[in-house]
């Protein structure tokens, strides 16, 4: 009977276990698509959804697509793989070994090889419990055929969607993101073939672990250098990884044959970024925890050492010396090459350099010789302390060292800090720094008695109506002493103001005290009759045309003479647009002023200028030439148009007429020429253009003549002007006129090259809020010139504005070039006071709970109460932000305003209600659960929430806990669940109800006892109790059928 009773007991215990074991299903749905629905896919990763924020940077570096350099590496990587699996634990083999195997090999994802696309594979994780979906759960999916890995990870509906290829493909699932506590998925590789239209199933099972991996001190980046050797093992990199139970606690460290090189990337001949994966896993811990090492292969670089050589002060003492060479790579800078001789100094042999000899690094390095100045020891310097009556009131100090050697008696440990007294920085010696000398030197810091600062008194200046027209002035001084403001420096002459002597403020002179004075000074504005501006008209000789005008005003108004009233038409004159007076506008001053416009006269055709050519006999030699023009125009006949070169003669230049050039007129005048026949001809005289750098910049000129005749190249003929050039008068030549000869002679104008047109300089007149408030002005020149807007005929008086004189602009004055270039002049507007904005702070009711604060500002100036100035923070309340005043932010005006802030009384938190459960000897037998709220709150303990149902345990209505509602209150209350043993009770395992948060207290009590199930996990609660049932009723039996 009890071998009867053994095998009835061992099959209720298996099917309870068979019973317990959760398990968790992965649906694969395999979706056909025709050939017009193919889709291309360009990346293989599913990345989860945006409400998945636990992810840690390990998971993030897994989560991108791993990538093989060559076929070669997925080979060794598949090797390393599969010795590394040999060391999972035989449960672990046991359990893979229903489902075929496919080696796993990391690879990149190759977009352009995957434009086949016929089906689309669907992947969902399901709780076997609860038949809930899992987010985050973690798969790795490698196609059979190339080798590709895409990493899968479920959104929130447990669900990733992948287009592919059909064929063959391994599916692994390496963890998940939202772990129920104890458990984790196992490692199971799965292997499927993907046809269009069909669906796969597949269940993967978790398992109730031990605890978790953490890796402990592994290196997160790591350099190589390029063409160096890269070992992918544990050892090499120090990956370190331990087993943790549920406490926390490390229980050891792991060997190396349970971490394993998972996957990398790395090319040691290629400078660049690569990753590096280990994996650690075990049956009886949490499996597939990774860490990433990410490996940065450093280009090959030259590395340098400065030789630097100092004296025993830190001065150079000779220019520094450079070596270079390849990173490695050794140097020596002990040879003499480096290791110099100096006069007057000896190498300092105790402070010789360690890295004299050394590698060349990727940081440049310096080797350092530091010399000793021989020394002659000097005069000591004498450091005295006195006040200002030159009594010692402090011992003095010596400084000593040698001749030439520099001494610096300005630190604190000679400028000393003297209680009672402070170092008067008026007087600090001279002398403090220098150098030791053969004769003795003395320095003198001398101190002032500290007095008792007064509060200041300040000095205002304000016109009749109480405006502010010159800034105050501060005077400071110590409570007790004198001070006068009615001197020149503080009762000042301000320009266009008067001071009131009826108004003399009776404390101009007075005592400084602990208490702020302010002198006001007030001025009344006088009127400056101004210089009459006199507007002249006059032509091109300065004659006046017309009878002069006269404008009149006071000195700073603005006068404007560009109008029609003064720029006035004048019969037979236009008016010389080229010659506009730049002084048309401006403002009236002290000193008279003129603005001048000046006209050309209207043209009145002339008679002609005959220009004739004859021989000495005055035989005409060539036909004449006529010049015509205006009246009063110049003519110019002396030019090569008018004096010609004819053939066979030669222009006589001791008869050249006097008449070439003149004034036409209403008679005809005629310009005659006389030329000789020419003698013998002489060598050419060339005529050559270069510029300053001996460049040709025009095609020379040739002079010609006969022996004997004199030349003259120093004509417009061959003094050109040559576009885009100057010519240097400082280098005429010396040979510009001359006499021909024989042989022949060269005549070299240098030219230099024309300054290019700079981009204007724009002045521009703005408000403090960017807004013009005056025509801009334009200057221009030259780039490299200088240029000025710091002038009055730019630095402009605008009526209703006053100049910011703090915000002048730093390049008022500068030099033209290419770019252009903006002066911009900022001014205030005449301030007008605004009526005062209140800032008001109440409570929901109303009542005023702080003091109210005033703006105060000009019209139209903006104000912000929204600042923490004016949102202030009170003790006991919070501001409403939903009834913030639309009114924080505005402007000034003539009304009052009022912004009102509304705040809320904060709440007080209580003190918690701990809600305990306890057997009838008053064990713990349930954690507690606590509540919290704020004072004057109610609270319920009653609800089933906290009323609970304990297995093995019925709750005794008789001693229910008269406090299990109450108010929330500053002292903690306790209430008391007692439990009578009994029979177990049902536990609601259905997912829909409500699963509070509940804070666990432990209790010393329980502290030894097995752990309870948690909250969510009563769903694998019924199978236990299941099974205890089978186990009451085949006891019941047993007994029964031996009685």
């Amino acid at each position: 009977m009890k071998k009867k009773f053994k095998h009835i007991m061992s099959l209720i215990i298996l099917l309870s276990a068979a019973v317990v074991t959760p398990a968790f299903q992965v649906m694969a749905e395999s979706e056909g698509f025709s050939d017009s629905q193919q889709l291309e896919q360009d990346e293989k990763i599913a990345t989860p959804s945006n409400d998945t924020n636990d992810l840690t940077e390990a998971d993030n570096a897994a989560m991108t697509t791993m990538t093989s350099s060559s076929v070669d590496a997925k080979n060794e990587q598949s090797q390393v793989n599969s010795d590394n699996e040999k060391n999972i634990s035989e449960s672990d083999i046991k359990e893979d070994s229903a489902v075929s195997t496919v080696d796993k090999v990391p690879s990149s994802v190759n977009a352009s090889a995957a434009r086949a696309v016929n089906g689309q594979l669907t992947v969902q994780v399901l709780d076997g419990n609860s038949n809930q979906p899992i987010q985050g759960a973690y798969f790795t999916l490698t196609s059979s055929t190339s080798g590709e890995v895409t990493l899968l990870v479920t959104d929130s509906s447990g669900k990733v969607t992948i287009q592919l290829p059909s064929g063959g493909y391994f599916i692994k699932q390496v963890g998940t993101t939202n772990q129920r506590l104890n458990y984790a998925f196992t490692s199971v590789g799965n292997s499927i073939t993907l046809q269009p239209g069909e669906t796969k199933t597949l269940e993967l099972y978790e398992r109730l672990i031990a605890g978790e991996y953490a890796f402990g001190d592994s290196p997160d980046t790591i350099h190589i250098p390029v063409n160096s050797t890269f070992d992918f093992s544990t050892k090499a990199l120090g990956i370190e990884a331990f087993k943790l139970n549920f406490s926390g606690n490390i229980e050891k460290s792991i060997s190396d044959s349970q971490i394993y090189p998972y996957y990398t990337n790395v090319d040691p001949s290629k400078p660049g970024s690569y990753v590096a994966i280990f994996m650690a896993r075990q049956a009886s811990y949490s499996v597939n925890t990774t860490h990433v090492v990410n490996v940065i292969v450093d280009p090959e670089q030259i590395g340098e050492v400065n030789v630097r050589y100092l004296d025993s002060q830190g001065q150079e003492i000779h220019e520094m010396q450079t070596l270079t060479g390849t990173i490695g790579e050794p140097y020596d800078a002990s040879t003499e090459d480096y290791k110099l001789r100096f006069d007057g100094y000896t190498l300092d042999e105790s402070q010789l350099p360690e890295n004299s000899k050394g590698v060349f690094n990727e940081t440049a390095q310096t080797v350092t010789y530091i010399y000793t100045k021989n020394p002659v020891p000097a005069a000591d310097v004498t450091v005295e302390y006195v006040d200002t009556e030159g009594k010692e009131i402090h011992p003095s100090q010596k400084i000593s060292g040698n001749v030439g050697e520099s001494y610096d008696a300005s630190t604190e440990q000679y400028q000393l800090k003297i209680e009672g007294y402070t170092l008067d920085e008026s007087q600090l010696p001279e002398n403090s720094k220098g150098v030791f000398k053969e004769t003795a030197q003395t320095v003198t810091y001398i101190y002032t008695k500290n007095p008792v600062p007064a509060a200041d008194v300040t000095v205002e200046y304000v016109d009749t109506e109480g405006n502010e027209i010159h800034p105050s002035q501060t005077i400071s001084g110590n409570v007790g002493e004198s001070y006068d403001a009615s001197t020149e420096k503080y009762q000042l002459a301000i320009e266009d103001y008067t001071l009131d002597e009826s108004q003399l403020p009776e404390n101009s002179k007075g005592v400084f005290s602990e208490t702020a004075q302010t002198v006001t000074y007030v001025y009344t504005k006088n009127p400056i009759s101004a210089a009459d501006i006199v507007v002249e008209y006059v032509d091109l000789e300065g004659k006046e045309i017309h009878a002069a005008n006269k404008i009149s005003g006071n000195v700073g108004d603005p006068y404007d003479a560009s109008t029609e009233q003064y720029q006035v038409k004048i019969d037979g004159y236009t008016l010389d647009e080229s010659q506009l007076p730049g002084n048309s506008k401006g403002i009236f001053r002290e000193t008279a002023q003129t603005v001048t416009y000046i006209y050309t006269k209207n043209p009145v055709p002339a008679a002609d200028v005959t220009v004739e050519y004859v021989d000495t006999a005055g035989k005409e030699i060539h036909p004449s030439q006529k010049i015509s023009g205006n009246i009063g125009d110049s003519y110019d006949a002396s030019t090569e148009n008018y004096q010609l070169t004819i053939d066979g003669y030669t222009l006589d230049e001791s008869q050249l007429p006097e008449n070439t050039t003149g004034v036409f007129s209403e008679t005809v005048q005629t310009v005659t020429y006389v030329y000789t026949k020419n003698p013998v001809p002489a060598a050419d005289i060339t005529v050559r253009y270069v510029d300053t750098e001996g460049n040709e910049i025009h095609d020379s000129q040739t002079i010609s003549g006969n022996i004997g005749d004199l030349y003259d190249a120093s004509t417009d003929q061959y003094k050109l002007s040559i576009d885009g050039y100057t010519l240097d008068e400082s280098q005429l030549p010396e040979n510009l006129k001359g006499v021909f000869s024989e042989t022949a002679q060269t005549i070299t104008y240098i030219y230099t090259k024309n300054p290019v047109s700079a981009a204007d300089i724009r002045v521009e007149y703005i408000d403090t809020e960017g807004n013009e408030i005056h025509a801009s002005q334009t200057i221009s020149g030259n780039v490299g010139d200088p240029y000025d807007a710091s002038t009055k005929n730019y630095q402009l008086m605008i009526e209703g504005y006053t100049l910011d004189e703090s915000q002048l602009p730093e390049n008022s004055k500068g030099v033209f070039s290419e770019t252009a270039q903006t002066v911009t002049y900022i001014y205030a507007r005449n301030p007008i006071p605004a009526a005062d904005v209140t800032v008001e702070y109440v409570d929901t009711e109303g009542k005023e709970i702080h003091s109210s604060q005033t703006i105060s500002g000009n019209i139209g100036d903006p104000y912000d109460a929204s600042t923490e100035k004016y949102q202030l923070k009170i003790d006991g309340y919070t501001i409403d932000q939903s009834q913030l005043p639309k009114n924080s932010k505005g402007v000034f005006s003539e009304t009052a305003q009022t912004v009102t802030y509304i705040y809320t009384k904060n709440p007080i938190p209580a003190a918690d209600v701990t809600v305990e459960y306890v057997d009838t000897e008053g064990n713990e037998i349930h954690a507690s659960q606590i509540l919290s709220g704020n004072v004057g709150e109610p609270y319920d303990a009653s609800t089933e929430k906290y009323q609970i149902s304990i297995n093995g345990y019925v709750l005794d209505q008789s001693r229910l806990p008269q406090n299990a509602k109450g108010t929330f209150g500053k002292q903690g209350a306790t209430v008391t669940y007692v439990y009578t043993k009994g029979q177990a009770a049902t536990v609601d395992s259905s997912d829909n109800k409500e699963k509070a948060p509940v804070q666990t207290v432990v209790s010393k009590k329980s502290a030894s006892a097995q752990r309870l199930p948690q909250t969510d996990e009563q769903g694998t609660l019924f199978p236990i109790i299941v099974g205890l049932c089978f186990i009451a009723t085949a006891s019941w039996l047993y007994f029964r059928k031996r009685k």
